[in-house]
């Protein structure tokens, strides 16, 4: 068999230096900064590197001065040198100056994306750089310090206009002024978490105010101590669209302009159980939510509303709701469906006979429900009152297109089956799907 003959033009050490800076960018940092052997013209090649991604945990040989080091040589190489790009995952221990060193150099090589998560570090006597609330180039931030004692030191004059994107987690907020000072100042912001941050004694009225914003994420906010009168969420966003928001993590809401929301995502910690339903709270904050058109909502939220009727929030335009995990009456699930006479598309987490506790009214032949065309139960083991509510369901929706089924009893997976595919229905186009 006759050997291949390379030609000149199939040598990768034809290709410009451009080129193979873009190759290698693929690699692992540390695969990169090995190519350095393979000749004298790879030697300072990896320094021309735009991204770069780091992990620095428990299971890495080096020590951290060596880690360290290996930063440090990228980025001092060249003074010239942009980079785009920089992820860390830190596991270890590492000198607070050096990070503060690495954030202030990435300000001036135009970065686009910054992306740290630091585990283990003592960290919180630094504060950020002054020179990253006014990065002209800066995209996206992502920060992570999940201990909740970093205090967040905003400085009087921010100015970030290409940011998009703001993750936030393990921050604290020591004053009122620092959250709407520093999401007021993005002009281009689109996405913002918050996660398992934390609000100071001075800070009682955390605000978000932006007009450019779409995406809201609020998780787990604590207090360092609760004043008297409680703390307020204020969200002053006409183009948002998405809100996703555990809940209580504030004790009063206040929607200035939201008419753009229409997806939210509201949990409750008590499924966990480390937090109580209040509910003016409840109340405030789904009266806020009143344009939304899909809901995904903890069953015992709207349990404790459906309990207080005359509060019921309006949301007459909500079509799609899911109902999470977590036990209830089913009483109170026929009382919304009855209210909400817009939904089309209703999906239930759980279905199990310990959440039932219902009274299913005969309205045989009876449509209440007009505009809901699709079901989808998620986790479905056949017990008596379960069952009973699938019945009640298919007689009473009359414009049902599809059932969907999971069953979670493999054991009487057909018996099961075969009960509900003969369930009379009053939709003659409806399907039931069994999984």
């Amino acid at each position: 068999m006759a050997k291949r003959i390379m030609s000149s033009d199939d040598n990768i050490e034809n290709f410009p230096d451009e080129v193979l800076s873009h190759i290698i960018s693929f690699l692992p940092v540390k695969d990169a900064v090995r190519t350095s052997i393979l000749s004298r013209r790879w030697r300072y090649l990896f320094t021309t590197i735009s991204s770069l991604d780091y992990v620095f945990d428990p299971y890495d040989g080096r020590g951290a001065a060596q880690f360290m080091n290996s930063v440090n040589r990228l980025f001092f190489s060249s003074e010239k040198l942009s980079i785009l790009r920089f992820c860390l995952r830190c596991y270890k221990a590492l000198e607070p100056l050096c990070i503060d060193g690495w954030i202030r150099a990435l300000m001036c090589r135009n970065v686009q994306v910054l992306d740290m998560g630091i585990k283990d570090v003592e960290f919180d006597a630094l504060p950020l750089p002054t020179s990253l609330f006014s990065c002209k180039t800066l995209v996206l931030l992502k920060l992570d310090f999940p201990l909740r004692t970093y205090d967040f030191k905003v400085p009087q004059r921010v100015c970030l206009p290409s940011i998009k994107v703001i993750h936030l987690q393990g921050f604290a907020f020591s004053d009122n002024d620092s959250s709407e000072r520093l999401f007021s100042s993005c002009p281009t912001l689109e996405d913002l978490v918050l996660q398992s941050c934390c609000l100071r004694v001075g800070c009682d009225n955390f605000c978000v105010s932006n007009s450019s914003l779409k995406r809201l994420t609020i998780r787990n906010m604590l207090y360092q101590l609760l004043p008297t009168k409680g703390v307020q969420l204020v969200i002053n966003a006409p183009s948002l669209f998405y809100f996703e928001h555990t809940f209580p993590d504030f004790y009063s809401y206040q929607f200035l302009d939201v008419q753009s929301l229409t997806e939210a995502v509201i949990s409750h910690r008590g499924e966990h159980g480390d937090s109580m339903i209040h509910l003016t709270e409840a109340t405030d904050l789904l009266n806020g939510l009143k344009n939304v058109r899909s809901l995904q909502i903890s069953s015992d939220i709207l349990v404790y509303l459906c309990h207080h009727r005359i509060l019921f929030p309006d949301l007459s335009k909500m079509t799609h709701l899911k109902i999470l995990r977590g036990e209830f009456d089913m009483a109170y699930l026929i009382y919304i469906l009855l209210v909400c006479h817009s939904i089309e598309t209703l999906v239930l987490q759980d279905v199990s006979d310990k959440c039932i506790d219902a009274f299913f009214p005969p309205l045989e032949n009876v449509c209440i429900m007009p505009k809901l065309r699709e079901i989808e139960i998620l986790s479905f083991r056949g017990e008596e009152s379960p069952m009973k509510l699938v019945k009640w369901l298919l007689i009473t929706a009359c414009a049902l297109e599809k059932l969907t089924i999971r069953i979670t009893l493999l054991r009487q997976h057909s018996k099961i089956m075969k009960e509900l595919l003969m369930l009379p229905r009053v939709s003659k186009k409806c399907c039931i799907v069994i999984v």
